[in-house]
């Protein structure tokens, strides 16, 4: 479901946009091998209880209001033993006409921000936080070179080409933090954007290692991170025949066919 609550408590107003996703596991078989409803929790059951806690407590700490939907789930209904809550953020950022960011209007990008929570009775919850869809591009310090070698490689080696990827992330608490997601969160993205964009790639999956251990050693809360960072090919345009040299300078940005490369690091 989506819901979108707007703050108006000063002239300065904030926006939050989530798609949430609630799934219940527990003592639900009746339902399925009996016919028998009495334990379900309908939907428009679980839609009516996400708009009363968004409406009550939705702030800009995402993970705590996934927290409050598990935990009132658990609370509520003694045949649920485990909740997962998954929620994806439409990030909207301020227009930047006015010094700080426009008090009221918004403009939006095309990624997601993530947080997904599992709560289990008796258990503490899971986090895990991340990005999707996320566009990032450099136009130098990336090459690809001395892979295989065989009858069907038609790719030569570079030292120098235009790197682009489509970024999903997914970071995992050790501990659910009290305070602070937000803040952790933006760190380590920005940190594993600093290293995409200042040192040198000689592959995606090289870059991707080292983006995760710089979070690990900056960010002692994360103990793992799943990453995918599917090419966005940049392919450049023969101009030869109309009498110009194209240096590295018009591309095509294409998506298909492209590596999906993907990895999961974990501190040792």
């Amino acid at each position: 479901m989506r819901v979108m609550k707007v703050a108006r408590e000063t002239e300065r107003h904030s926006l939050h946009e989530l798609e949430v996703e609630v799934l219940l596991h527990g003592d639900f078989a009746d339902s399925f091998m009996k016919a028998d409803n009495k334990l379900v929790v309908a939907t428009d059951s679980i839609k009516n209880i996400v708009n009363i806690l968004a409406y009550d407590s939705l702030d800009d700490d995402i993970p705590a209001f996934a927290a409050r939907v598990a935990a009132h789930f658990l609370e509520h209904y003694t045949q649920v033993m485990r909740v997962r809550v998954h929620i994806r953020q439409r990030p909207w950022n301020r227009l930047t006409n006015m010094v700080g960011g426009h008090n009221h209007a918004f403009s939006v990008g095309d990624h997601r921000l993530l947080v997904h929570l599992e709560a289990k009775r008796g258990e503490p919850p899971v986090l895990e936080s991340g990005v999707d869809d996320l566009l990032v591009l450099k136009t130098t310090g990336s090459g690809f070179a001395n892979f295989v070698q065989d009858e069907f490689r038609t790719l030569p080696d570079t030292d120098e080409r235009i790197l682009a990827m489509r970024m999903w992330a997914m970071w995992r608490y050790g501990r659910v933090p009290q305070t602070g997601s937000v803040e952790i969160n933006a760190r380590i993205l920005q940190t594993m954007l600093s290293v995409f964009a200042d040192e040198y790639s000689v592959s995606v999956q090289a870059t991707m290692h080292d983006m995760a251990e710089a979070v690990f050693a900056k960010i002692p809360e994360i103990d793992q991170i799943a990453l995918a960072l599917p090419n966005v090919h940049c392919l450049r345009v023969p101009l030869e025949a109309f009498g110009r040299e194209n240096k590295d300078t018009l591309f095509v940005p294409t998506d298909e066919p492209h590596g999906q490369i993907e990895a999961v690091f974990a501190r040792e």
